[in-house]
């Protein structure tokens, strides 16, 4: 991942979404925007249901997100 592209996906939103076995588990990026979030090696686009807030409260959304395996997610985490 290139230090660009590591920036772009720092200014995401990430989750963990754990994995059965354990070493499956994935980081979520996705855009409180709204938007999509953007491409990177080793990627792997999809779809997630999430709590955010809504008004005064929260709902449940499905949000497009980027999976990358935790090794792949460590340049935009840091």
């Amino acid at each position: 991942m290139t230090p660009q592209q590591a920036g772009q996906l720092a200014c995401c939103a990430a989750v963990f979404e754990p994995g059965d076995p354990a070493r499956t588990g994935r980081v979520a990026f996705w855009d409180p925007d709204g938007g999509t979030p953007p491409p990177a090696p080793g990627g792997e686009p999809g779809e997630v249901d999430l709590v955010v807030p809504d008004g005064e409260g929260f709902a449940v959304r499905t949000v497009p997100v980027l999976r990358l395996t935790p090794a792949g997610a460590l340049p935009a985490l840091l």
